[in-house]
């Protein structure tokens, strides 16, 4: 039996149901929607190679598609969802700000967006003004959108906190032998002293005391000033072991041990003794570590 012919009337290509929406600010948005259409490739889906672009949005593109047959050959629904950005404009996610108390700061920002080529490396960060961008990395992610992921690296100001040092210290013991007999007071148990002229040798130990504090700063390190004068902010105490050699010790009377030469040095007490620096690609801020030694103004001839 032969059925009538079918006679269509109106627009055979159009939407079928209402726009729906999903804003995403963690990434991208999405769209869905029904719309009838003469050809069965009508709608396809975006992939690499091949933009579709979602109906009446410039920056939605077509990522499923479902398609069945209303009038065989003659009409066919399609079921299509779509991700971009609704409102065309890129889109900045910033992850969280990295502040170690020593080192760079940092923060790893996430941008979705349709001109790729215009996030470098060197870029100053939207909102820190001494962060810029060392790493990146850019990935094709549906359509003409590209997910290029930044690496924000400098410093980020807190009012009233400023970043801190960070200080390592290192005391070591230094020996010190003698060349030749000496005579010496020894104490005695009750705290007196009497003079021993027989002659030992002796070993004198003395402290070797090291500070290194590791900063930001946006101030090159000061290499013309190594070896020289600098005391250290907060300079830890050190013990003058050899202070007697030289007298000056209430208790034992002075140069006890009969010394009469000694070498003078130069320069002496605080000493900047080394510094590195590394310096941010993109801007003059420098990751600094400063070292200061303790040197004795004089050292006995013994």
């Amino acid at each position: 039996m032969n059925l009538p012919a079918t006679i269509l009337h109106g627009r055979r290509d159009m939407p079928i149901s209402d726009l729906e929406t999903a804003p995403n600010r963690k990434g991208l948005d999405a769209v869905r929607r029904r719309f009838i259409a003469q050809q069965p490739d009508a709608y396809v889906q975006d992939e690499e190679g091949r933009i579709s672009r979602f109906p009446d949005f410039a920056s939605m593109f077509i990522d499923e598609v479902r398609c069945s047959e209303e009038l065989r050959g003659e009409l066919y629904e399609f079921d299509l969802k779509g991700t971009g950005l609704l409102d065309g404009k890129d889109r900045w996610i910033y992850g969280p700000k990295s502040q170690p108390s020593t080192g760079w700061d940092s923060q790893t920002v996430t941008v979705y967006t349709r001109t790729p080529d215009a996030l470098l490396w060197g870029m100053v960060h939207p909102t820190l003004a001494q962060m810029w961008a060392e790493d990146r990395e850019t990935e094709r992610e549906i359509g003409d959108i590209h997910r290029v992921v930044l690496g924000f690296k400098g410093m980020i100001p807190i009012a009233g906190n400023a970043k801190p040092y960070k200080r390592q210290i290192g005391v070591n013991s230094a020996t010190m032998a003698s060349s030749q007999p000496l005579r010496a007071y020894v104490r005695q148990s009750n705290g007196s002293y009497f003079l021993d002229t027989t002659g030992r040798y002796y070993n004198f130990e003395s402290p070797r005391v090291q500070v290194v504090d590791t900063y930001l700063s946006t101030t090159a390190p000061d290499t013309a000033n190594v070896p020289g004068t600098f005391t250290p902010p907060d300079a830890p105490a050190v013990k003058t072991v050899l202070a007697s050699l030289t007298g000056g010790d209430a208790v034992v009377p002075a140069n006890f041990f009969g010394v009469t030469e000694f070498t003078i040095n130069v320069p002496d007490e605080w000493v900047l003794k080394s510094l590195s620096g590394e310096k941010h690609a993109h801007a003059n801020i420098w990751l600094i570590s400063r070292t200061c030694e303790y040197i004795r103004p004089t050292d006995p001839r013994i």
